[in-house]
C-alpha cells in the first residue's frame, strides 16, 4: 500500500487503494457506491498516483470508444 503524502487528504483517506487501476476502473465505469465515490474523489484531490491512474484509464476508455 502507498501512503499518501498530502496531509490534508491523509486524515480522510490515508492509504491508496490496494489496486489504483482497479479503483480507477470502478470510478470511471460508475461501479462504486456513492459513499465510495465521494471518498475516492477527496483522495484524488491530493494523490498524484491515483489521479494518474484515473487519467490513464480515462484515456484508455476514450481510445476504445473512438476505435
Amino acid at each position: 500500500m502507498h501512503v499518501c503524502q498530502n496531509s490534508s487528504v491523509a486524515r480522510l483517506f490515508t492509504f491508496c487503494p490496494a489496486d489504483p487501476e482497479e479503483a480507477a476502473d470502478a470510478y470511471l465505469l460508475r461501479r462504486m457506491a456513492s459513499g465510495e465515490v465521494e471518498e475516492f474523489e477527496l483522495h484524488l484531490a491530493g494523490c498524484s498516483r491515483c489521479s494518474q491512474s484515473v487519467e490513464t484509464t480515462r484515456a484508455f476508455i476514450q481510445a476504445l470508444r473512438d476505435a
